[in-house]
């Protein structure tokens, strides 16, 4: 683009600071239609120097630019930018940005398929724009709303989309101009289907290649590939759904990718061509599964909480909640100041006053613990439920979905699928059965009864899980027993806790090396140690490894619920009365070793 050619040769020149952060801002922005990384690349230098020269202004902007790089990959992060932002703009009273911030939110609650919502915000944006001067922004509003709210006429989105290309052609914003021409050419597309309006299309698509305009084109090669795929033209279906892919891939927009995915994966399907649309199945459930990773990093969307009113509402909840804790903290204490002078006077002439205070408040202390204990479980178990239960069904339907859609698969591709599905489900049922012991040892009436096991015969069903894929990366399990060794142990608990250490110890050691199991009898009790030559573990992590404390089961510190199985085996290790410990040092591998008593 010619404006940032021009922006980036007045860069070195511009020497007072604050319109340089403005100038990185207006690139930042210029960017996320071009190239994302630059997009962030701008922004955060922004940000950097405006809070060192304190100023409002700029850094409210960039703060918006980064929004804007997080809003396809992180959308908790874009929100929390957004929100920032926007409480800087409404303490500046800068309408226009308020405007434009409230229309940012509205497209990330589009994205989460919350349209109510969006056409809300979108609605207090347009309220909030209406009478500025330059009223540029209000253009992206009113086009945005003519395609969000669903309870529009026809009439009245064409409408809005008329003022909106009124106030563009006023101001000759060349990347609205262009959003309005895909407007106008997909609607004459998806009208007449005529192949006129397939070659303004194509036209306006070299357009924007010249242009490098990556925000843009996938959306119209999205649009080229459905409509000559409904022409029949196959060839020229599949090109642009793979220019679609490449753009998509470029910009990190992962609805256009897993769009593009899906065309292409239906396209090898209708043409008999099984090989390929096993393969693009296989690569849209890679690409879910890192949507669940950004999902799982970004936590739950906070958009409905994001503006100032919602914020203050929580507050308000938060101080009332605050005042009844207090009143029923003054009314307990009064209740328990009258039980301590009561009993009190009743053995003031004795030493039991002490010891019934003390019972008392070891009675109130075991029962807090309990309660934490149990705030602790829920969340330890939640974290459970949004990950690793969810997994394997997604696993399993994704499988059984390429075996419905494909029914000439070879004997040798059946059986592949099978086994990943056997695989798949066996994992499940494991960590299931692991579960359900951990959260019956939470019942009050849980009574632990251990039996004698023999740990060879156990560590052996433990790993036949990882058979195939030890075979995979070349792996050998070596097993040192110096003596038969067994211990006092629950079956399900220890089974449980071997497969996960087994598990961790397959995933991390390099390929072609030796994962070692040793048998220890001691005096009391067995030691087994599994040891991997995996990259290993510095210090912080491992001290935090076992601790629920160190660990938040909303944020990406858990890798695939790793983190939650290994706190949930140290808890069924000291069950048992064993202890469970880890020693690693980076690049040496990592040594895990569970201790239970003989027997």
């Amino acid at each position: 683009m010619a404006a940032i050619r021009n922006l980036q040769e007045r860069l070195p020149f511009i020497k007072d600071s604050t319109a340089y952060v403005d100038a990185l801002n207006k690139l930042g922005l210029l960017y996320y239609q071009k190239t994302w990384d630059s997009c962030y690349y701008y922004g955060k230098k922004a940000n950097d120097i405006a809070k060192r020269i304190h100023y409002p202004p700029g850094i409210a902007g960039s703060l918006n630019v980064l929004g804007i790089y997080y809003s396809s990959t992180n959308r908790y992060l874009a929100t929390r930018y957004y929100n920032q932002s926007l409480q800087l703009y409404q303490q500046l009273q800068d309408t226009a940005n308020i405007g434009q911030l409230y229309n940012n939110l509205a497209v990330l609650s589009q994205s989460d398929n919350d349209l109510g919502t969006a056409t809300r915000l979108l609605r207090q944006a347009n309220d909030i724009t209406r009478s500025l001067q330059r009223d540029s922004i209000r253009a992206v509003i009113l086009l945005n709303w003519s395609m969000t709210d669903t309870t529009l006429s026809y009439s009245s989105a064409d409408s809005l989309r008329g003022i909106a290309q009124q106030i563009i052609q006023k101001y000759q914003d060349t990347l609205l101009l262009r959003y309005l021409t895909f407007l106008r050419l997909t609607t004459d597309l998806n009208t007449t289907k005529s192949d006129k309006s397939i070659a303004q299309l194509e036209d306006f698509a070299r357009v924007l290649e010249a242009d490098e305009s990556n925000y843009l084109l996938p959306q119209v090669y999205t649009a080229l590939a459905g409509a000559f795929a409904q022409k029949g033209n196959k060839n020229k279906a599949l090109f642009y759904n793979n220019q679609a892919l490449f753009r998509a891939q470029l910009n990190k927009n992962h609805s256009i990718i897993i769009f593009a995915l899906e065309s292409l994966k239906q396209f090898y399907a209708d043409s008999d061509d099984y090989k390929n649309a096993y393969k693009y199945a296989s690569l849209i459930s890679e690409e879910k599964e890192r949507q669940q990773e950004y999902l799982k990093k970004s936590g739950y969307t906070y958009t409905n909480y994001v503006l100032r009113e919602k914020n203050l509402q929580l507050a308000q909840n938060r101080s009332a909640a605050e005042i009844r804790i207090i009143i029923i903290s003054a009314i307990l204490l009064v209740v328990l100041l009258i039980a301590f002078i009561a009993i009190f006077w009743l053995y003031k002439k004795s030493h039991q006053s002490a010891t019934v205070q003390q019972q008392l408040s070891n009675t109130l202390q075991q029962h807090n613990q309990q309660l934490q204990s149990w705030d602790e479980f829920n969340n330890m178990l939640l974290g459970v439920m949004a990950h690793d239960i969810r997994q394997p069904f997604a696993s399993i339907i994704t499988l059984s979905t390429v075996m419905e859609a494909d029914e000439s698969l070879s004997q040798e591709e059946l059986r592949a699928v099978l086994h990943q599905l056997n695989e798949v489900s066996a994992r499940g049922i494991q960590f299931m059965d692991g579960l359900l012991n951990w959260i019956k040892s939470k019942r009050e009436d849980f009574k632990y009864a251990p039996r004698s096991l023999p740990v060879h015969e156990i560590l052996l069903e433990a790993n036949a899980f990882f058979a195939s894929k030890q075979k995979e990366k070349g792996l050998r399990l070596e097993i040192t027993d110096t003596a038969s060794g067994t211990v006092a142990a629950d079956k399900v608990m220890l089974t449980f806790i071997l497969r996960n250490l087994l598990s961790n110890a397959t995933q991390y050691a390099p390929q072609d090396s030796v994962i070692s199991a040793t048998i220890t009898p001691q005096e009391q009790e067995v030691v087994i140690s599994i040891t991997d030559s995996g990259p290993g573990m510095e210090q912080g992590k491992l001290t935090a490894l076992f601790s629920l404390q160190n660990n938040d089961f909303t944020s990406s510190n858990i890798s695939k619920g790793a983190g939650l199985a290994l706190i949930i085996c140290h808890e069924m290790t000291k069950l048992m009365n064993g202890t469970l410990l880890a020693e690693s040092n980076p690049g040496q591998g990592t040594t895990f070793k569970l201790a239970l008593p003989r027997g």
